[in-house]
């Protein structure tokens, strides 16, 4: 480490190493919420995909790897503000400080770079697990993975080597280093570069989300898993701008206060970003007013046979059944977890299109040729071929015509049994209009 100028040590207030103006115990108090923080959602993680889920998978493990160097950052952080004096002034931090505290600070930067890589990486691993419906976003996901991956090791070899021998980092001269690359180059672009990869691993799952069949309200549920990381973004900029501020600053213990802070705000923030969407089955089921139990809107949240749900007409009961809620388009816990998204997207996407026309036409010919689709397809889920003559399903009742010429009664005859409870169930979600 080069020391200042003559002329800017001249200036210097005398040392007052007893009771200096410092800082505050700001990474302290940071690290004591964030870091048990961090532990108790990885716990809650491994819980929710050992246990309820079983089906803990290659961005656990990712996750778990990025553990082991932020708990050793957590560590270093407060070490170097309780031990080191990072933040006193430099004039007031002796010089026996600084040597081990430059140790420290390199230290730091590999396990910042690591912990960070591991995550990254474990997001992706995520967006591939559950996202990943087609060709294009499998290859996108795992040329990010990849990127992100080089870009970290890279900036490790860079790192330990950026003096030869890398010793030399932590001598403290008044002369220049000629066998040490340019610090201020070094840290500001490679803090740059990582804070952009930040964003760019955010905003990745995004596009794929607006696309999903899904109401408003459930796709600002989906973003809000996946949005955790927007404060990194945030963060990981603050700590850009402090590490150039300090870089170039006379007063490195001092100004470089700040950068401990957004970098531990950035590191586990970021995990927890990454492993709050897995949690979620969780949270559903013993804290459900925090995350709903499923994101059904609420057309499609009840179906059960109950009487006491009135049709149209005084008397009449509505047929319903919790297998119908196949017919729309949901993101369940099931989605979270097992990653079934991508197959349920085709099917399900089919049966709304077909759903919008029946509402928009509302005739009984459209509504009898739905079902008999809907249970053909049923019946080859167990090789069956569903036989309906053509007054079978959807067939009109003449007997019980009732007087509203939007409300239509329909009844099904012995040849239509094959026909279970999930497609009636198509049915009952326009329950307004038509009752069974």
């Amino acid at each position: 480490m080069q020391l200042p100028s003559p002329e800017i040590l001249a200036s210097w207030p005398v040392p007052n190493y007893d009771n200096p103006i410092t800082r505050g115990n700001g990474v302290l108090i940071v690290t004591s919420i964030l870091f048990p923080l961090v532990l108790s959602i990885i716990f809650i993680r491994l819980y929710t995909r050992l246990v309820m889920s079983k089906s803990f998978g290659l961005d656990d493990w990712l996750i778990l790897a990025a553990m082991l160097p932020s708990t050793t950052f957590a560590i270093l952080a407060i070490l170097a503000e309780r031990k080191f004096h990072f933040n006193r002034h430099m004039w007031d931090v002796p010089l026996n400080r600084v040597t081990f505290g430059l140790q420290y600070v390199l230290i730091t930067q590999i396990v910042f770079t690591l912990g960070q890589t591991f995550t990254k990486c474990s997001m992706l691993a995520l967006y591939y697990r559950i996202l990943s419906s087609g060709r294009r976003f499998k290859m996108m996901t795992i040329a990010a993975s990849i990127i992100i991956a080089i870009q970290g090791l890279v900036f490790i070899i860079v790192t330990i080597f950026q003096c030869r021998p890398p010793s030399h980092f932590w001598i403290i001269t008044f002369a220049p280093q000629p066998e040490c690359i340019n610090q201020t180059v070094h840290i500001t672009v490679a803090g740059a570069i990582n804070t952009i990869t930040d964003c760019i691993v955010v905003l990745f799952p995004i596009p794929k989300m607006l696309q999903l069949q899904i109401s408003q309200r459930q796709r600002l549920i989906i973003i809000f898993l996946f949005g955790a990381g927007f404060l990194v973004c945030v963060a990981g900029a603050v700590r850009t701008y402090y590490t150039y501020v300090e870089l170039v600053s006379s007063d490195m213990t001092w100004d470089t206060y700040y950068v401990w802070i957004s970098s531990t705000v950035e590191l586990y923030v970021g995990i927890i970003g990454a492993s709050v969407p897995a949690t979620k089955p969780f949270f559903t089921r013993y804290i459900p007013f925090i995350l709903p139990r499923s994101l059904h809107s609420s057309r499609s949240e009840h179906y059960a046979i109950s009487s006491a749900d009135k049709g149209p007409f005084s008397g009449s009961t509505t047929v319903a059944t919790p297998r119908a809620s196949r017919t729309s388009r949901t993101l369940s816990h099931d989605d979270l977890e097992l990653g079934d998204v991508r197959e349920r997207e085709i099917r399900t996407t089919r049966r709304s299109r077909n759903l919008d026309a029946i509402e928009e036409i509302g005739s009984d010919a459209s509504i009898s040729s739905f079902m008999r689709m809907a249970a053909e397809g049923e019946s080859r889920r167990s090789n069956d071929e569903c036989k309906s003559d053509e007054n079978g399903i959807g067939k009109r009742d003449s007997d019980t015509r009732p007087r509203d010429e939007d409300t239509f009664r329909y009844t099904t005859n012995s040849k239509d049994e094959s026909i279970d409870e999930g497609d009636l169930g198509m049915a009952a979600h326009y329950k307004p209009r038509y009752s069974v």
